[in-house]
């Protein structure tokens, strides 16, 4: 499995790093298999760090820049639900 990032040529060996997705996608070709599929996508731990899969999106959109963070303001201090 190659990374989900089309500018990435990370392949896995295992699944210890990175992150996976399933994620919607277009098929075309045979009348059988024409429509929205799902399947799972990793992107490497490099790429994870810079990239996020927002699966609400459309197929083909769904792999944005990850937004930067608040300086000064730790992750679990911005989620905590302590008063």
């Amino acid at each position: 499995m190659q990374c989900a990032n089309p500018s990435c040529k990370a392949e896995v060996m295992y699944f210890r790093s990175g992150s996976l997705h399933c994620v919607d996608y277009f098929v075309t070709g045979s009348q059988n298999h024409k429509g929205e599929q799902r399947r799972v996508v990793w992107l490497c731990a490099e790429c994870t760090r810079k990239l996020v899969v927002e699966t609400w999106r459309p197929p083909g959109q769904q792999l944005q820049p990850r937004r930067r963070e608040t300086p000064g303001v730790p992750v679990h201090d911005r989620y905590s639900t302590a008063a």
